[in-house]
């Protein structure tokens, strides 16, 4: 098992390189975040605005 003070150092070495790998990864992951947060904000920001002007029942528990 690794110190963290090696890890970091192997990270920071990983980074600075360039490694293709790395960068493979980390855009995969930027992606897939990106994709969630613009599908999480085309469902919730609409549900959101009508629950904020509508009025129906059940709405505070909704608001709870």
């Amino acid at each position: 098992m690794q110190s963290i003070g090696e890890a970091v150092g192997l990270a920071l070495a990983l980074v600075l390189s360039g490694d293709a790998d790395l960068l493979e990864i980390v855009l995969l992951s930027l992606q897939v975040s990106l994709t969630a947060t613009v599908l999480a904000c085309l469902i919730g920001l609409p549900v959101g605005a009508l629950v904020a002007i509508a009025r129906f029942r059940g709405r505070s528990v909704v608001l709870i």
